[in-house]
């Protein structure tokens, strides 16, 4: 890693940044670091795509850094993607990946909305498509799903999505595309900052308006229907459990934005959602937490100031517990470090974008539970769950979830971590 310079000029001494004081890591290895870029270079949100290559944005440019991370040890930038005109001084901070598509949300200069790249081949991505919707011409967070593209413009109460289920890459649309097919509006009353969607819910971080769940399963015919909302304060962004349950949600202040857990709570023709628990950190230690995904029950954010933080999630306690952590930042600058995490590859290639350190890939290496749905105990459930995820030895798992079965750490499931089960066996609670 980059060391820092103390530069002269006509016999002024300029300071070195001052120092951050790192804490020691946690149940995480450093596979890789990459920091190849010069010092000036300010990393932004990231995504990967299914192929093994991660998406990484400039915080202060309109390009996109195509990174080869099938050999985690190793990963290698194959090329960047640079935005043309008339967005060629936008600034591209949110990337998604899906379909062998890339989607840019260009913001800052007011002439942006999203560019549609062709990244089927991501060594060579091609330009296909621009978007630009009335009222959305800064597009600050986007989210892309099953073929409906959903954008935030981080300045107004509105969620535009695009339907493109028939967009063809073989043949793009020759005019730049005007028409949202649906306006989710009144999402609060400030802004939206950030959109999530999973398994038929949209999760909306609404700033100082909170957290604002929809039903848009069936888009098509009953358009989004509004379920439950909470209050927030500087809502930031928001992942939910896989069971719908349990939502973790950030928010992004200066007095110390911490990560939070929400319980969906369904009655007859209604839902709630209900704060179980808070988690932050002094601010004089770090500002403030920034983006956070779930995978299975454990939540990964990336924490300005502090680098990766890992919570896992208590069903019963109904609580976040931190149980993994790596301190990538090197400065004590405010909002600097950490801004984006991508935990869907497995535990072994957590990747994570810094502002200051550029591109990381972390094991993350928490004691195995084999609490498979959550419930806080083995039992004969999670016995029936693991033969999906079994393995030969050093043969590694696809499943990202299969991780709760690991207990040697070895990235199988074979005998040995099945035999580390048994003497954890609790039934049922």
């Amino acid at each position: 890693m980059r060391g820092w310079v103390v530069l002269l000029a006509t016999a002024t001494a300029f300071a070195a940044p001052v120092a951050h004081a790192q804490i020691p890591p946690l149940n995480v290895h450093v596979v890789a670091n990459w920091d190849e870029h010069s010092p000036a270079h300010i990393a932004a949100d990231l995504w990967a795509d299914e192929f093994g290559y991660a998406y990484v944005c400039s915080r202060f440019a309109p390009s996109i850094d195509i990174m080869d991370v099938s050999d985690p040890v190793y990963p290698r930038l194959v090329t960047t993607y640079e935005v043309g005109p008339p967005n060629n001084f936008a600034n591209g901070k949110d990337v998604k990946v899906a379909a062998g598509l890339m989607f840019i949300g260009l913001d800052d200069d007011g002439n942006d909305g999203v560019e549609i790249v062709d990244v089927r081949d991501p060594r060579d991505p091609r330009f296909l498509a621009n978007i630009r919707i009335g009222g959305f011409a800064d597009v600050h967070n986007l989210f892309y799903d099953s073929g409906l593209l959903y954008l935030a413009d981080s300045r107004d109460p509105v969620i535009a999505v695009i339907d493109l289920r028939t967009f063809d890459p073989e043949n793009p649309p020759a005019q730049t595309i005007t028409q949202a097919d649906w306006l989710i509006e009144n999402v609060g009353s400030v802004f939206v900052h950030d959109i999530t969607v999973v398994d038929g819910r949209l999760y909306a971080a609404a700033w100082d308006s909170g957290l604002w769940v929809y039903d848009i399963s069936e888009i098509d015919t009953a358009g989004p229907v509004f379920l439950a909302s909470a209050p927030g304060n500087n809502t930031h962004s928001a992942w939910p459990t896989a069971d719908k349950r349990w939502i973790v949600a950030n928010e992004e202040r200066t007095d110390g934005g911490p990560v939070k857990l929400y319980e969906m709570l369904a009655a007859p023709g209604s839902f709630t959602l209900e704060l179980r628990d808070t988690f932050s950190i002094p601010v004089s230690d770090a500002p403030a937490s920034h983006n956070v995904y779930v995978v299975g029950y454990r939540a990964y954010c990336a924490w300005y100031n502090r680098g990766l933080m890992a919570f896992d999630i208590d069903p019963i306690e109904k609580r976040l517990t931190l149980v993994a952590h790596f301190d990538t930042s090197v400065t004590a600058t405010t909002f600097h470090g950490a801004w984006g995490v991508f935990p869907f590859f497995g535990r072994d290639k957590v990747m994570v974008s810094d502002k200051e350190t550029q591109f990381w890939i972390f094991d993350v290496r928490v004691p195995a539970s084999g609490d498979f749905n959550g419930d806080a105990d083995v039992d004969l459930d999670d016995f029936a769950a693991r033969p999906p995820c079994r393995t030969a030895p050093n043969a590694h798992y696809t499943d990202p979830a299969c991780e709760v079965f690991d207990f040697d750490n070895d990235f199988d499931v074979d005998f040995a971590d099945y035999a580390a089960m048994q003497r954890l066996s609790t039934g049922p609670r």
